[in-house]
């Protein structure tokens, strides 16, 4: 066991030392020109490939040794996880040999790349590793882990959901006026945007999970006084106290979930973020139909104060959640990062996603807002992709009607109360419903079909709202409507939103961004719902609903133009692979006009394939004329000429070459 330990802090020790000294020699990278290449670059051009080619040499550098490290004299390496006085001491667990030019090969013949693992990696592991529990194909400490961190966005539901009956209620009781309902419903989105534009940048200090702590705390303190509330300003200052706790919540939630999940599952696991939403929003109309026979004077009081409800679980259950590894390994933590990876991922994905969080390391520390607007335009793409679709899921119109469906129900012809209730419970249902058609649909369609989906299908369902009212107040087809917007809503635009988001930026700013895209989000969701009673009034139910149906389809040009696929690929992979390339192209899976060395080698960037990097020994000769026989996630490469194959059988020939990279993303055509 201390034999382990110490090949441990060996290897650890090597990573650094490997991940150090090739930040140093890639501070002035000689740009590798393919031979496809247009020779007249602009200036943010070369520095974009410079920048790209410094990451991959990192990359190679630190996967070598992490690997060849943990190499016991007979060839393979076995170990376990254990919790001693110091915290976890890790031990590698890999079986592998070693090929005759030092290439390091799985237990299946699959080359092991620092960009992934070829085919069969499901099955590296030791006999430890495959009794790990497992649920839907998953390990089920990732399941747990999810599942209870998505009771922060629970949160959010419940208060959407609960304050469409509890208002009723409220304005009775305190004799309210429309604007003071409005402004009662609404403040609490405005509040919540710079909750989760200060907790983003609060996060990278603190760590997600004292984050996601201090939201159960606010929004506990919020709801308690919101219940006990006399007067309509002590009710006010509850839902500003409850605001920062939705807002910070929001923000951490589904950037907690991406850093957490298996690259092949991150779409599905990150979309449970909008199911807890909608999980919250059910909770709450269930219980304002449930406490609405109670009189005025305490029936609203049971219903908000019964958010105080899932904070309390989830402060219970952060002593079993993990931080997040890459918040770890931006925190130079690499052992405590490691452990976390093996147990979410398991031992093979967590090697080739630590060499790439060490690669990112040694690039430096930023991190800064200044960092995140000056980063290039390939940056600010890909910021601009992740804001935009957290700003259609609001412009969509959805705090109108999750908030005011009563109200729609009583224009078209609903009358009673209980009814109306009833109705919105049901549609609440459909709602969530439909959450889980996108969770199986995410990893397999992708993100960008499922937006395009989404975005037509919402239009579709506001001009059906809007004929209900156009031909006399039918509230069947109100009630249709209403519906198919539900779910149209809900298999694209709500989970997607946030999967996007979390998953474009980098992740020296992916806090500062995640905040951003969060106030964006909920200062657009507080206007929507502080003006719809407002603007029913200057366009009616109908004219409202046709200007709701035409932000849908502006959303999908946007997503067309814009949001590129993410499906399948390391979230430390998304900035380079897809920054300088066209989103549009992207709807189909491949690249269509033009050729570039990518394409050319059957290798393109929206592929769900990772960029094949040279397992390199730096002592070897550069051989360009060795096949590429490595696995599909990263062994071997053909160099020569700017061509790098992705494909090829598992046993063919190891690349040999320096600790540089081996993959040109083929930025530009030929």
């Amino acid at each position: 066991m201390m034999e382990g330990r110490e090949d441990t802090e060996e290897t650890l020790v090597a990573v650094q030392q490997a991940a150090t000294t090739t930040s140093r020699a890639a501070a002035a990278p000689s740009a590798r020109t393919g031979r496809y290449q247009q020779q007249q670059q602009t200036q943010q051009q070369h520095q974009t490939q410079q920048h790209q080619q410094q990451r991959e040499a990192n990359r190679a550098a630190a996967t070598a040794p992490l690997l060849a490290g943990a190499r016991s004299p007979t060839g393979s390496s076995h170990g376990s996880t254990e919790r001693d006085g110091a915290g976890e001491a890790l031990l590698m667990t890999s079986e592998f040999e070693i090929a005759d030019d030092g290439q390091v090969v799985g237990s299946h013949g699959t080359a092991i790349g620092g960009g992934g693992v070829g085919a069969g990696d499901d099955e590296d592991y030791d006999e430890d590793e495959r009794n790990v529990p497992m649920c839907c194909g998953l390990r089920r400490f990732v399941v747990l882990c999810i599942g209870l961190t998505g009771l922060t966005s629970v949160l959010l539901g419940y208060d959407i959901g609960i304050m469409s009956g509890a208002k009723l209620q409220i304005q009775r009781y305190l004799d309210l006026s429309d604007r003071k309902v409005e402004l009662m419903v609404g403040i609490l989105n405005f509040i919540s945007a710079f909750g989760g534009l200060v907790s983003g940048r609060l996060s990278d200090y603190i760590g997600r999970k004292l984050t996601v702590a201090l939201a159960c705390v606010l929004f506990i303190m919020g709801s308690v006084l919101m219940a006990f509330a006399r007067t309509y300003n002590v009710l006010m200052s509850g839902r500003v106290i409850t605001g920062v706790g939705v807002g910070t919540g929001l923000a951490i939630a589904p950037l907690y979930m991406a850093e957490l999940s298996p690259k092949k599952a991150r779409g599905a696991l990150v979309s449970f973020n909008e199911v807890a939403i909608n999980i919250g929003i059910l909770l709450g109309f269930l219980g304002g139909f449930a406490f609405s026979h109670l009189s005025e004077r305490i029936g609203w009081r049971w219903m908000l104060g019964l958010g105080a409800v899932p904070p309390l679980i989830i402060l219970a259950s952060l002593v079993f959640l993990p931080e997040s590894p890459r918040w770890l390994i931006k925190h130079r933590t690499q052992a405590a990062a490691l452990a976390v990876l093996r147990k979410t991922c398991g031992p093979v994905e967590a090697q080739s996603t630590l060499a790439h969080l060490l690669a990112d390391a040694a690039l430096g520390d930023r991190g800064s807002w200044y960092d995140l607007f000056s980063g290039g335009a390939s940056t600010r793409k890909l910021l601009l992709a992740g804001i935009g679709v957290s700003f259609f899921q609001q412009a969509s119109g959805i705090e109108a009607l999750v908030y005011y469906v009563p109200e729609v129900l009583k224009d078209s012809g609903i009358t009673d109360e209980q009814e109306q209730l009833l109705a919105n419970a049901g549609i609440g249902v459909i709602k969530v419903l439909f959450i889980f058609v996108a969770m199986h649909f995410s990893d397999k369609l992708g993100r960008r079909k499922l937006l395009l989906m989404s975005a037509f299908g919402m239009a579709a369902a506001f001009v059906v709202a809007a004929l209900s009212f156009e031909l006399g107040n039918i509230f069947q087809l109100t009630i249709t409507g209403i519906s198919l917007y539900m779910a149209a809503f809900s298999i694209g635009f709500g989970p997607m939103a946030w999967v996007v988001a979390s998953e474009v930026v980098p992740l020296q700013v992916r806090g500062i961004a995640m905040g951003i895209a969060t106030f964006i989000n909920r200062i657009l969701s507080g206007t929507i719902a502080m003006s719809y009673l407002s603007l029913k009034n200057a366009l009616s139910s109908a004219g409202t609903f046709y200007l709701f149906g035409a932000v849908a389809l502006l959303s999908a040009l946007f997503v067309y133009l814009f949001v590129p696929e993410t499906k399948g690929r390391a979230l430390e992979d998304i900035e380079h692979a897809l920054a300088d390339l066209p989103c549009r192209h992207d709807c189909l899976g491949f690249r269509r006009g033009g050729q570039t060395a990518a394409s050319t080698t059957k290798y393109s960037a929206f592929t769900n394939m990772e960029p094949p990097v040279t397992m390199a020994n730096s002592s070897s000769e550069d051989d360009d004329d060795d096949d590429g026989g490595g696995g599909g996630g990263g062994g071997g490469a053909q160099r020569g000429g700017g061509r790098y194959s992705s494909s090829g059988g598992s046993s063919g020939a190891r690349t040999k070459g320096t600790a540089e990279t081996a993959f040109d993303m083929g930025k530009s055509e030929a």
